[in-house]
């Protein structure tokens, strides 16, 4: 059987067609990654960027079959295709690959003259938060939706205190001066940070606290307010409903 999708303008993506030269994005909307990817073209592309989306649900094992293998030899997901040119890898190869060809999103969220702080952000993202959500979030997914072993309770404890004491205060710190981490626009780091937060906060049952870091929760109450934003957690909270994540 083959992989099921839906689309957001244009043809469905399928590997028996011709190359489409429309932007494809593989993935699920569970991944950080691929509602980051989605959030950018729609608020990047302010609607006017034609794409396909194909869903890979890894619950359901997609990215095990082997018309998503002839994409993504590995099975890693999301991915993006452009005509003959196929990303995949780490969220920061999706984000250069749609900055590079798309003038729209680069103008929009990765202005030239915030590049160096947006870097900044997303470098600190990548090597101090990341780190450690990524373990929160197979804390909780690998037993309940794969059958692995639990962790322990220390364990739990341990990387949640590495995340709520530690790493929620310092992303607290990076607003105390804007609204948005790079100013009082929206860039791609607030989008890559926003969706990576949620996905801690929804598995972890954690709600941020206004007196604890206000700034965070006042810039978590703005950015979720965004319409892109609203439908992709729409989208990845029933993927946590439908296998009972939480």
């Amino acid at each position: 059987m083959g992989l099921c999708g839906s689309r957001n303008s244009g043809g469905g993506a399928s590997l028996d067609r011709p190359i489409s030269q429309v932007l494809t994005v593989w993935g699920d909307y569970f991944s950080a990654d691929t509602r980051s990817i989605l959030t950018l073209i729609a608020m990047g592309g302010k609607g006017q960027l034609p794409y396909n989306f194909q869903l890979v649900d890894q619950f359901q094992g997609d990215h095990t079959k082997e018309e998503f293998l002839k994409v993504s030899p590995v099975g890693s997901s999301p991915i993006l295709m452009e005509g003959r040119q196929i990303i995949i890898g780490s969220y920061i190869n999706f984000l250069q690959y749609l900055l590079s060809h798309h003038k729209p999103i680069r103008d929009t969220l990765y202005p030239l003259e915030k590049k160096h702080i947006i870097d900044g952000h997303l470098n600190w993202y990548s090597a101090i938060m990341r780190v450690c959500t990524t373990k929160l979030i197979k804390m909780v997914v690998l037993p309940k939706a794969f059958g692995q072993k639990p962790f322990s309770p220390e364990e739990i404890k341990r990387e949640q205190e590495e995340f709520f004491n530690v790493i929620v205060p310092q992303l607290n710190k990076g607003l105390s001066q804007y609204e948005y981490f790079c100013g009082n626009e929206i860039t791609a780091a607030d989008i890559v940070i926003y969706h990576e937060l949620k996905t801690v906060l929804i598995l972890h049952k954690r709600d941020l606290v206004s007196r604890e870091t206000p700034d965070l929760y006042a810039w978590y109450g703005r950015i979720s307010k965004q319409e892109a934003i609203i439908q992709m957690d729409d989208l990845f909270l029933k993927i946590v409903k439908k296998y009972q994540l939480i």
